[in-house]
């Protein structure tokens, strides 16, 4: 089993918001999968099924804002009776450059108040992540203004091949393992991503 847990805030105050980048990411996998969200009342989110061969394989989106996104996390899993190993969340970082990934299996939370409620949910920090770079954070910027600020013009005109990628790195996870996603993903710069 595989669960995505895409990191974001609910309604279109927020959609296009740089913290919602791990929900962009759910719409995106949804739609080349072609598959359709529903929503949980009870685990608080929306989910949707991917079909991928034997494994079973949800995008989850958490409806409990950012800040208590381990309350949703820690319902599926328990729901699924899945595994701390099964989970891989996305989430924005403003300490990696724009358009930049990396994958993880293990970590601190960085300030993040998304990874900080699930760490402070599951109780461990060994849980898979792919960090989507939204930085640098500017100066004299309040952290919290800048991650719910719109992405930039210039920034928007790349954001929908950032996703993309980040999709692929998804993709790769489900089709090779971890290892291979970081190796292929895990670049020191944006340039140099695969071209």
């Amino acid at each position: 089993m595989i669960i995505f847990f895409g990191l974001g805030n609910p309604g279109n105050r927020y959609a296009l918001t740089r913290h919602n980048i791990g929900f962009m990411f759910c719409d995106m996998m949804a739609d080349r999968f072609k598959t359709q969200f529903r929503v949980s009342d009870r685990l608080e989110c929306e989910y949707a099924s991917l079909n991928s061969g034997e494994d079973k394989i949800l995008l989850i989106k958490p409806l409990t804002y950012m800040n208590n996104s381990g309350r949703c996390v820690r319902k599926v899993i328990d729901y699924y009776k899945a595994s701390i190993t099964d989970i891989i969340v996305i989430a924005d970082d403003i300490y990696i450059e724009y358009e930049v990934i990396r994958i993880r299996n293990e970590g601190g939370d960085g300030g993040h108040n998304g990874l900080k409620s699930i760490t402070g949910s599951l109780g461990v920090n060994f849980y898979k992540r792919i960090r989507a770079g939204v930085g640098p954070l500017p100066d004299k910027i309040p952290m919290e203004h800048f991650v719910l600020a719109e992405f930039s013009q210039t920034e928007k005109k790349a954001l929908e091949d950032f996703i993309l990628r980040i999709c692929e790195a998804a993709e790769c996870i489900i089709n090779d393992g971890v290892t291979a996603a970081m190796n292929r993903f895990n670049k020191k710069n944006k340039k140099n991503i695969d071209k």
